[in-house]
C-alpha cells in the first residue's frame, strides 16, 4: 500500500513539475474595491456601452507569425466583417461604443466604486467585444452573436 501511495505521490509531483506554472493571468480579474481616481493608468468605463478591443501592430504581427499569412488573412477578414456588422447594429441600438487598441488595462467601474479589471494582453483573440452595464459584470460576447447577446445582456 505504501508503494502504491509513493507511486501516486511521485506521479503527482512529476505532473506538477511538468506543468507550465507561468500561465497567463485571467483576462478579467475579480472585483476589488478601489476608488476610480486611485486606479493605475488605463481606460475607465462607467457607462452602459460596448467596448471593442482591437490589436496593435505588434499583436497583428505576432498572430500573422503564429497562424501563417493565409490563415491570418482569412481570420482578420472575418473579424473585420463581424466588427463592422456589430458596430452597425450597436449604432442602431444607440449603444455607445468605446474602442481600445493594443495592450491596455480597462477598468469597468460599478456602483459603489467596485472595479472589474480587464487586461487586454491576456485575451486569446486579437479582436473582442465586451458589453457593459453598471451593476453587472462585463460580458465578452461571441462576435457572430452580437444581437442575441445584446438582448440577453441588456434587455433582461
Amino acid at each position: 500500500m505504501n508503494l502504491l501511495r509513493s507511486g501516486s505521490t511521485l506521479l503527482l509531483l512529476f505532473f506538477c513539475a511538468c506543468t507550465d506554472s507561468a500561465a497567463p493571468p485571467p483576462a478579467v480579474v475579480p472585483d476589488q474595491p478601489a476608488a476610480a481616481e486611485a486606479l493605475p493608468a488605463g481606460r475607465r468605463v462607467d457607462q452602459r456601452c460596448a467596448v471593442l478591443l482591437l490589436p496593435d501592430s505588434v499583436r497583428i504581427e505576432a498572430e500573422r507569425q503564429r497562424l501563417g499569412e493565409g490563415v491570418f488573412a482569412a481570420a482578420a477578414d472575418d473579424y473585420q466583417f463581424y466588427l463592422s456588422e456589430a458596430e452597425t447594429f450597436l449604432d442602431r441600438m444607440k449603444l455607445p461604443v468605446l474602442s481600445v487598441e493594443g495592450r491596455a488595462h480597462v477598468y469597468f467601474l460599478h456602483q459603489g466604486k467596485t472595479v472589474q479589471h480587464l487586461r487586454t494582453d491576456s485575451i486569446k483573440q486579437p479582436w473582442a467585444i465586451y458589453y457593459f452595464q453598471p451593476g453587472k459584470l462585463p460580458l465578452q460576447i461571441d462576435m457572430t452573436q452580437y444581437a442575441e447577446a445584446y438582448r440577453t445582456y441588456f434587455e433582461k
